[in-house]
């Protein structure tokens, strides 16, 4: 299974993740803001970056940026519920940047979970196991 760090402000949405990746056997890191998750992701390796894009303290999309040329490189998931309007999509801005998958709220868990398999096969490994490049 997958070693999964989950970004988000919103405390509800944060555990309820948690709850359904760890259900599933993953090992899940919590942060509250993007600052949090940057410093623990610079300590411990992870398959998986899932990552509200507004946050406090440093958003979504600072955190792909500081994330996303990391070695080994986590899949980074970007979630919002938000829109910018004027035909701007924070999840578009997100992929643009290097998002390996975008993913709107509100989301179900199968969706989360579907995501969550597509990735570790798309990398070909699983936690423990050193990334292949994700292209």
């Amino acid at each position: 299974m997958a070693s999964i760090l989950v970004a988000d402000d919103d405390p509800s949405i944060r555990d309820a993740i948690r709850y359904a990746l760890v259900r599933d056997g993953h090992e899940v890191a919590v942060a509250a803001n993007g600052a949090e998750a940057l410093k623990q992701a610079r300590k411990t390796r992870f398959d998986v970056i899932f990552t509200d894009i507004y946050m406090p303290e440093m958003d979504g999309l600072q955190l792909l940026l500081s994330v996303k040329d990391q070695a080994p490189r986590p899949a980074i998931v970007a979630t919002t519920g938000a829109s910018l309007g004027f035909g701007w999509s924070p999840l578009a801005i997100a992929s643009a940047l290097g998002a390996d998958a975008v993913l709107a709220k509100p989301f179900d868990f199968e969706e989360l979970r579907a995501l969550i398999a597509k990735l570790q096969a798309k990398t070909g490994r699983s936690a423990g196991e050193d990334p292949a490049p994700i292209q």
